[in-house]
C-alpha cells in the first residue's frame, strides 16, 4: 500500500433504466454501474477505509508520516444528475465524502444537474469543485479563454451554491502552462489532472494525479487501484 493518498476518478454512475447523459462509446468507456459502484464502496466500509474530499485528503497528507494509510479520495467529474441522485445518498449511508467537479455549461440540460440540484448537493455539505465551463481541453485553448475556463466557472458556481469552489479538474485531465497561475490567482487550493499516481506531501497542488475508475473495472483492480499498487507518487 502506498504511503500517499489515490484520488479516484468516476464519472457517470448509471442507474438502469435511467438514460446516460451521453452515448458516445469515449464516454461509456467511464460509466460505472450502480451495481459495481455500491460493491466498490462497501469494499471499502468493510475493510474500514477514510474515504474523504480533496480538502480533507490534502489537510491529511503529512510529510512526516510513514505510516501506511487506509485512505481514498473520491472525485465525480461532469455533474451528472446521479451525482445527487444516486452516489450522495450512498455515500451519506455510509458516512463517506467526495468531491463533486461539474462544467458549468451541463446544468440544466438532458441528464445533468439543474442549478437546484447542485445546490441541494452543495447544502447537503458535498464539495463542489469545477470542471471548467464548457469541457473543452485546456491544452487547445490561448491564454484569454483558460482564464474564463478557470475563473469564470469558479464564479458560477459559487453563484449557483452560496458556497467557496477551490478546487479544479482538467477535462480530459489536459493541462496548459498557464493553468496552475490562472488556478491561484483566481483563488483555488488545488488542480487535478488525469496523471496516474498518489498524491502526497510532496506533490504539486496544481498538478494532483487521479486514476479513472472504468466500466470494466473489476473488484480486484478496485482494490489494487485504492491500495496505490503500482503507483507511483
Amino acid at each position: 500500500m502506498t504511503t500517499g493518498t489515490v484520488f479516484l476518478m468516476f464519472h457517470e454512475i448509471h442507474s438502469p433504466p435511467r438514460e446516460l447523459c451521453e452515448t458516445d462509446p469515449g464516454y461509456i468507456r467511464y460509466v460505472v454501474t450502480e451495481r459495481d459502484f455500491r460493491d466498490h464502496l462497501a469494499f471499502l466500509r468493510s475493510n474500514e477505509w477514510q474515504v474523504l474530499n480533496v480538502t480533507e485528503a490534502l489537510k491529511s497528507v503529512d510529510e512526516r508520516s510513514t505510516a501506511l494509510s487506509k485512505k481514498v479520495c473520491l472525485t465525480f467529474d461532469d455533474g451528472s444528475a446521479t451525482d445527487l441522485l444516486v452516489v450522495a445518498p450512498l455515500l451519506r449511508e455510509n458516512n463517506f465524502n467526495a468531491t463533486f467537479y461539474v462544467t458549468v455549461n451541463h446544468l440544466d440540460s438532458r441528464g445533468y444537474l439543474t442549478s437546484g440540484q447542485l445546490r441541494e448537493l452543495s447544502d447537503l455539505g458535498f464539495e463542489v469543485g469545477s470542471h471548467g465551463m464548457t469541457h473543452r481541453y485546456l491544452n487547445n485553448l490561448d491564454q484569454n479563454e483558460v482564464e474564463v475556463e478557470i475563473s469564470e466557472s469558479k464564479h458560477r458556481l459559487e453563484q449557483v451554491t452560496g458556497h467557496p469552489v477551490v478546487h479544479f479538474s482538467c477535462p480530459g485531465g489536459r493541462m496548459h502552462s498557464l493553468v496552475s497561475k490562472i488556478a491561484q490567482d483566481a483563488g483555488y487550493e488545488s488542480v487535478a489532472t488525469s496523471r496516474p499516481g498518489s498524491n502526497g506531501s510532496r506533490s504539486d497542488r496544481f498538478s494532483l494525479c487521479r486514476v479513472p475508475v472504468m466500466r470494466n473495472t473489476t473488484r480486484r483492480e478496485f482494490e489494487k487501484l485504492c491500495s496505490g499498487e503500482g503507483l507511483s507518487m
